[in-house]
């Protein structure tokens, strides 16, 4: 697996994606490192996951797949936000906003990044791809999605 900042300029959306996404990782006090991973891609909707064995208290691994960058920028920073909320809730940062989230994990990552950095995350209905940018139709995760 190749670290993120030798990957080629073609990936110059997610590139764009990422600095905005670790500089907010950084205002909550944690580093997060983007690595390209061919395992991350796993059609129709999957993009990026987190290893939870990856995850301390300082930060973690974001694994993505170089297909992320074929999606609209708003789609590349809902996917990689709410993979930064999977390394809040493992880093245990939630804890500090002392209120109940929620028993799924999928739904507790989006509410993190809500509290954390006021970016609410929307998905789309026909593709369930998330997206920081409302449309008419668009949804809060559903309960039970993968």
């Amino acid at each position: 697996m190749a670290v993120f900042p030798s990957v080629r300029p073609r990936l110059s959306r997610l590139q764009f994606a990422y600095e905005r996404v670790r500089r907010q990782a950084r205002t909550a006090g944690l580093y997060i490192e983007l690595v390209l991973d061919p395992d991350a891609y796993d059609p129709p909707r999957h993009y990026a996951f987190v290893l939870d064995h990856e995850v301390t208290d300082e930060g973690g691994t974001i694994h993505v797949a170089s297909e992320l960058n074929i999606l609209r920028p708003e789609q590349v920073l809902g996917i990689l936000y709410h993979e930064l909320g999977h390394v809040i809730d493992l880093a245990g940062l939630g804890a500090e906003f002392k209120r109940v989230y929620s028993a799924d994990e999928e739904i507790r990552a989006d509410e993190l990044i809500r509290d954390c950095f006021d970016v609410e995350i929307f998905y789309d209905p026909d593709t369930m791809i998330q997206s920081i940018q409302w449309r008419p139709g668009f949804i809060s995760r559903p309960p039970g999605l993968k």
